[in-house]
Formats: structure tokens, sequence, C-alpha cells
């Protein structure tokens, strides 16, 4: 059986378009001959991909320096954004492994997981804030945006998050009226037929969450900011960007606190079992948002520079 070539144009595709309309056709004939009628090897895909992420940088204006202090601004403020996404992301999840833990405490115990649990619900609560206002400020710029032909350069995917976001309103309702029927051992694994249903709701929201991010870089990198706009965001991404910080902290805090004193509140068992104060799903939880303010720090420090140019 003859085994069809590899198409090199699939991962010209990874590259910025301006990248593509420029070496397009020597990106394609370099593959090919690098190839040679062979398929492509995990290392020679990275090295590609790396490259591609490495254009994608420098053509948004998060790396390199030859780009106007306003770009960069901009690209920063971005990244911050979508990094504040990917947290929510790991604050749901804190908010549902957290739930209840007030009652699992022993008496006089308690006082530094209720400092971290407060930090991370008014912090939280704040940042949503933060981001509502800094989307209401752009509002008369992506007005202007749609009105001069931008509407359907962003139409289909606009109507997928939208889709996206109706499903996931809709799939809410039955998981949580199944979830009041569960103890917390089975809300937390015990049961399987939950757990995977929960499991689809949730990458059903990163999916949305995601498809949202690309609306938003895809509107903002095209839209025409005001100076004083562009700068009121960047200020707003660097505000984002510390309560991402104490969001963190207080999340550690809180798990301290109830590793020391309510072990058994982590593996969902009775009080007073002994157990492990590990716990995977909070680690993880922890990882991403840790993860997600290093995205934020370095987008902050990308508007740094472009302020320090200005």
């Amino acid at each position: 059986m003859t085994r069809r070539p590899f198409n090199a144009r699939r991962l010209l595709k990874l590259y910025p378009p301006s990248w593509r309309e420029r070496y397009g056709d020597e990106f394609v004939t370099y593959v090919d001959d690098a190839l040679d009628g062979d398929r492509p090897t995990a290392g020679f895909v990275l090295s590609i991909v790396t490259g591609a992420l490495r254009e994608r940088g420098h053509h948004s204006g998060l790396v390199g320096a030859d780009h106007a202090p306003s770009v960069q601004s901009r690209a920063g403020a971005l990244l911050v954004l979508c990094a504040w996404s990917a947290f929510m992301f790991a604050g749901a999840s804190f908010s549902k492994l957290s739930e209840h833990s007030a009652s699992a405490m022993p008496a006089g115990s308690g006082s530094l997981a209720h400092v971290g649990f407060v930090i991370v619900a008014s912090c939280g609560a704040l940042g949503m804030v933060l981001v509502l206002l800094g989307a209401c400020v752009t509002l008369p710029s992506f007005t202007h945006f749609l009105r001069d032909g931008g509407w359907p350069l962003v139409r289909q995917r606009i109507r997928t998050s939208l889709a996206l976001s109706a499903l996931l309103a809709l799939l809410i309702v039955p998981l949580t009226l199944w979830a009041h029927h569960l103890n917390s051992l089975q809300r937390n694994g015990g049961d399987a037929q939950y757990s995977g249903a929960f499991v689809v709701w949730v990458a059903l929201c990163a999916l949305t969450f995601v498809s949202w991010d690309r609306v938003a870089v895809q509107c903002v990198s095209q839209m025409t900011l005001p100076p004083r706009v562009l700068r009121f965001e960047a200020l707003l991404a660097g505000v984002i960007s510390l309560l991402m910080i104490a969001i963190t902290v207080g999340a550690a805090l809180w798990w301290a606190d109830v590793a020391t004193n309510a072990p058994w509140f982590l593996q969902g068992a009775s009080a007073g079992t002994s157990s492990s104060p590990f716990a995977p799903n909070l680690f993880f939880t922890l990882v991403l948002m840790v993860l997600a303010t290093g995205v934020g720090a370095f987008g902050t420090s990308r508007i740094a520079r472009a302020w320090g140019r200005a």
C-alpha cells in the first residue's frame, strides 16, 4: 500500500498569516526537501512548532523590541486577559474543592483557612469587576470596529462562542440538580457517572473560555484604541496580575491550614479519619494558578517595558 506523502502546508498553518504570505512557498519546499518523502519525526515537528510560536510572538508584539510601545502594551494586556481566563478556570476548581470546608474544621482552628478563602473570594470578585470594566471601556472602539467591516471577520467565532456558552449554561442545571442528590464523597470521585459528566462539563468550560479568548484577541488586535484607553487597559492588566498573585497565596494558605487541621476533608472522608494532606485535584489547581500567574506576570513585564520606552 502506497503511503500518502506528508502535506507540509499543515505545518505552515501554524505560522502567522503575514509570515505565510511572505515565506510560505519557501517553507513548503524546505519541509519537502528535509523529509524526502518520509513522515516527520516528533523532534522535527517540535522544532517547527517552536519556530511558529516564536514568529507568532514577534507578530503579536510579545517578543522583540522592534514594535511600537503601543503594540507591546496591547499584546501584554491581551496576554494578561488570557492568563486571567485560565486562572478563573482554576478558581472555579478551587471553589468547588473548598466548599463546606469551614464546617469540617475542628473548633478553635481554621482562622488561616478563613483568611485564605476570603482573599481568594474577594480578589476573584474584584478581578471579574476589573475585566468587565475593561470590556466596557473598549466598547466604543469595538462598535467602530464592527461598523468598519470587522463583523464578517469575527462573526463565526462570536457565534461559536455564544453557542458554547448557551450549551454550558444549559448543562449546568441538570448537573447541579444531580450534585444535590449526592453526598460529599460521591461528588468528589465516589460516583463514576457523576465524575464523568463533571469532567465533560469542565472540558466544555475550558473550550468556552478559549473560544472567547480567541474572539477577544482577534478583535482587540485589530481595533483602534485611543492612547488613554490603552493606558487604562494596561493599568488594569497590572492590577489583575497582582490579584492573581494574591489569590494563589490565599489558596495556598487555605490548603496549608486545612491540611494541618482537617486533612480528611481533602480526601472527602469522615471527620477525624487519618488522611493524607495531599489532594491531587487541589495540587493541579494550584499548579494552574501558578502557571497562569507566571504568564500574567510576563504580560505585565511587557507592558512595563513598553511604558519605559514611551
